[in-house]
């Protein structure tokens, strides 16, 4: 069964278009018969600018009354894949009538998309930490998703009150100030804020650390322009933070910019192609991972200019962004994956996070 194809124009141009006064007196007369999709598919305009006009207009859009062909064309193409409240603002409709033509159409409930196994240990791995909302981003999922599937699998929210077991308690009054927060926090399975509410509940007290010897004084001295404040931290055991701070009270200066870590080959192949390739493709030229690249750019004042999309680009996305992965997308186009993931969102576009397995013949 070939698939239906909306006659709904999606704007393609760089710039918005200005509204005529012929168009504005046509979208009066005609907005509340025909509807949002029908007005827009007539100007050739896409749906989201007919309905930004008419809330300047102070007009209400929203549509009662029987569907246009463009909009049920536009309900089979997108229902499934986008949300009933998403298509409801789009068409000037309420996403009870949404769901309510999509019943009658015979067109799936929206389908929910799987957890797969790689999205489930992200999950496990970063809830602790990470909030909800950045979650939720990453994962391309609403927040009440991701909410949900952290209770189907028996893990706690942050802002959720822990049960302590007599156990975990000990495990706080043996080891609160002897090793780092952050790896007791692990032990116990809580985030590091609950460690420390815990710790104030039992009026725990860290101890200060040890002095500093003439031997580690040296060491940080001779090595703090050279090494790391996290590698020197690991060496003698102690926090980096507290590594940092010696060295700012002695004056000691560390790594003070990213000159002494790029080599000036480097610093030349970056400063030449950073406004004619992507970020990613930078650092996996020069085996350099993206945020040093980015860090060097912004310290020295580099600005990447961004590149319109074409016409071609725009249809090619278009066609392809509910069945390849973004990725593959940029690469084919020549782009950054940054720059095609948001560019689809300004066209309310979702891509395809995982890349379909194929069926064995």
């Amino acid at each position: 069964m070939s698939e239906l194809k909306p006659t709904v124009l999606l704007s393609t141009r760089e710039h918005p278009r200005r509204w005529k006064p012929g168009e504005i007196v046509y979208l009066k007369q005609h907005y509340a018969r025909d509807g949002v999709a029908a007005v827009a598919s007539t100007l050739k305009r896409s749906v989201r600018a007919v309905a930004f006009r008419l809330t300047k207009l102070n007009l209400d859009s929203r549509k009662v009354g029987r569907w246009s062909k463009e909009e049920d064309a536009y309900l089979r193409r997108w229902y499934g894949r986008k949300r009933p409240r998403q298509m409801g603002r789009n068409l000037r409709r309420s996403w009870q009538s949404v769901t309510g033509r999509a019943v009658r159409l015979g067109l799936k409930v929206l389908r929910i998309r799987p957890w797969t196994s790689r999205e489930i240990t992200y999950l496990k791995r970063n809830y602790l930490r990470v909030k909800y909302k950045i979650l939720a981003l990453h994962l391309r999922r609403s927040v009440g998703t991701v909410n949900a599937k952290l209770r189907l699998l028996g893990l706690r929210k942050l802002h959720e009150k822990k049960k302590w077991t007599p156990r975990e308690r000990r495990l706080v009054k043996k080891y609160y100030g002897k090793i780092p927060n952050p790896r007791l926090a692990s032990m116990v399975g809580v985030a590091v804020h609950v460690i420390e509410k815990q710790a104030r509940h039992q009026k725990l007290v860290q101890t200060a650390a040890p002095k500093y010897t003439a031997q580690e004084l040296e060491y940080i001295r001779s090595h703090y322009s050279t090494m790391s404040a996290e590698t020197i931290a690991r060496t003698l055991g102690r926090n980096a933070n507290a590594i940092r701070g010696l060295a700012g009270k002695k004056g000691w200066h560390g790594i003070k910019s990213l000159d002494t870590m790029l080599t000036a080959h480097q610093q030349r192949f970056i400063r030449k192609n950073y406004h004619k390739r992507s970020t990613e493709e930078i650092a996996q030229s020069l085996g350099l991972k993206r945020n040093t690249v980015l860090g060097f750019a912004r310290r020295v004042g580099l600005v990447q200019r961004v590149r319109p999309f074409t016409r071609a680009e725009h249809k090619y996305i278009e066609l392809h962004h509910g069945r390849l992965l973004v990725e593959t997308i940029a690469k084919t186009i020549g782009r950054g994956t940054d720059a095609v993931r948001y560019y689809g969102r300004t066209q309310g576009w979702e891509f395809r996070l995982v890349q379909p397995q194929t069926r064995a013949s």
